[in-house]
């Protein structure tokens, strides 16, 4: 439509992005990113659109009828370049300086939070489950990991530095306590009992999980030894090239010599392991129990499943991002919850918020153009001075997340039409002073490195004044010692 309309020429390259959902406006930046890397001297037209029609639900589900009442229509075009002269001209607003994105598909929660699907009735609607927030929140974390180091201050990653290095520490020293009291465990008997020597009965024990034994000893004569058999089936790990057998073990072991103990009272009794076909249930009969038998069934259990997709952290270091370098945030109004839960998980205050909500309450969600709209928010009534960070975040259908770093190569104070009935006399002022009593003073000026460089310093001297004395007490020990030492 926009070839025809605008008679471009033939030689242009366009791409429908159709279904990716309200974060296409931000990852589709990537793809725009890989077109102009491999198209030097080009321009990129970046077009988003919302259309309502075919998303329209007739049904009576509280769970797509959200999207009639929240959806509205929306648009915008984003101009991209890498011609020199752009930027030699200083008519480009912005350098994109860093873009990451993060599919969790493949976890069914996370594909299951938002899909298109008929309801009971067979109409058609987009579904929004009661998860999104906590998938929305899972994907935004992993992405924020990759693009924390992009816009954390000094301050903020000496203190995640420091914190990985308490928390390898004392995984380490875990690790150690555990492997200490697994030591002494195998240095002792587990039972607390000797080894009997020549009786007639005979002791098993089994260190399988799960396990399933049924013994039986005989009486031992002066030529005929003692014997006891030991069926046990336990739960194996899944194959591998080196143990290629699952399922079941069967196990049979002999004791106080004869063929299978291998000769002499008290001698180590010789096991003998098939693993070929899982053997049926033990179960006790009368007779068994009369004669001092014991058995006891178990449901074996199943091999473990090994998860591949890689989870975010549970626990970790959080970083304030209203302290970071990033000046300006254009998160992605897809709801007053959806915006609660990215402010808490970033830990953002509600000034940088407002530019989000102020995008929701006059327009909607407008889908892949929420963004767009917030940063034409805050070049209107904010303004946007040179070598401010702009962060971009788009979080969609998927569950997909997308995060872009913009820098502006000016100061921008663009007043955008969808944004003049916000603009009067005094607004701007107002808005600019509140926002910037609210910033946090930033981290990472000179004053900031001057003291990180000074506590580092102080921190070698340490270390080096306590080498040195111990290597002063070292000597005096040796100049006490006798000659003959």
């Amino acid at each position: 439509m926009l070839v025809n309309h605008y008679k471009m020429k033939s030689t242009i390259e366009s791409y429908s992005l159709g279904g990716m959902g309200c974060a296409n406006g931000v990852i589709a930046l990537n793809l725009v990113h890989d077109l102009l890397t491999a198209h030097p001297n080009s321009n990129a037209l970046f077009v988003c659109t919302e259309v309502l029609t075919p998303a329209l639900y007739q049904g009576n589900d509280r769970h797509r009828l959200v999207t009639n009442v929240l959806f509205r229509l929306g648009a915008t075009a984003v101009l991209l370049s890498n011609k020199p002269h752009w930027r030699d001209l200083r008519q480009s607003k912005y350098r994109l300086k860093h873009t990451v994105r993060v599919h969790t598909g493949a976890r069914n929660d996370a594909h299951g939070a938002i899909h298109f699907s008929p309801d009971d009735r067979g109409l058609d609607g987009i579904y929004l489950g009661i998860n999104v927030v906590h998938e929305a929140t899972r994907a935004l974390t992993m992405a924020m990991s990759q693009i924390g180091p992009r816009v954390l201050t000094w301050r903020q990653l000496g203190q995640a530095v420091a914190f990985y290095a308490r928390e390898a520490l004392t995984a380490r020293r875990k690790k150690q306590k555990q492997h200490g009291d697994a030591s002494g465990a195998a240095s002792s008997p587990l039972d607390g009992s000797s080894p009997s020597s020549g009786g007639s009965s005979s002791a098993v024990t089994a260190a399988t999980p799960a396990a399933t034994a049924a013994a039986t000893a005989a009486p031992a004569g002066p030529k005929q030894p003692a014997t006891a058999t030991v069926t046990a089936t336990a739960a194996l790990p899944p194959a591998s090239p080196e143990h290629p057998t699952t399922g079941l073990a069967t196990a049979t072991a002999g004791s106080n010599g004869g063929a299978d103990g291998g000769g002499g009272s008290g001698g180590a009794p010789a096991a003998m392991a098939t693993t070929n076909e899982p053997p049926a249930p033990v179960t006790a009969t009368d007779s068994e129990a009369a004669s001092g038998s014991t058995a006891a069934t178990a449901t074996p259990a199943g091999p473990k499943r090994v998860s591949l997709i890689p989870k975010p952290p549970t626990s970790g270091f959080r970083p304030c991002f209203a302290e970071s370098t990033a000046k300006h945030w254009l998160l992605h109004a897809g709801g007053a919850k959806i915006l609660d839960g990215v402010g808490a998980a970033l830990k953002l205050p509600e000034s940088f918020l407002e530019p989000s909500r102020a995008v929701l309450h006059d327009y909607g969600n407008v889908s892949s153009s929420t963004t767009w709209y917030t940063l034409g928010f805050i070049e209107t009534v904010r303004g946007v001075k040179a070598g401010d960070k702009v962060v971009q975040v788009g979080i969609g259908s998927g569950m997909k997340c997308g995060v872009n770093v913009l820098q502006a190569l000016r100061d921008i104070d663009d007043i955008h039409p969808s944004w003049e009935h916000r603009v009067d006399d005094g607004w701007r002022a107002a808005v600019a002073e509140a926002a910037v009593s609210a910033r946090a003073t930033d981290p990472a000026g000179p004053a900031a490195v001057a003291l990180l460089l000074l506590t580092l310093l102080v921190v070698a001297a340490a270390v080096w004044l306590g080498y040195e004395v111990a290597e002063g007490d070292a000597a005096a020990e040796v100049c006490r010692a006798p000659w003959w030492a």
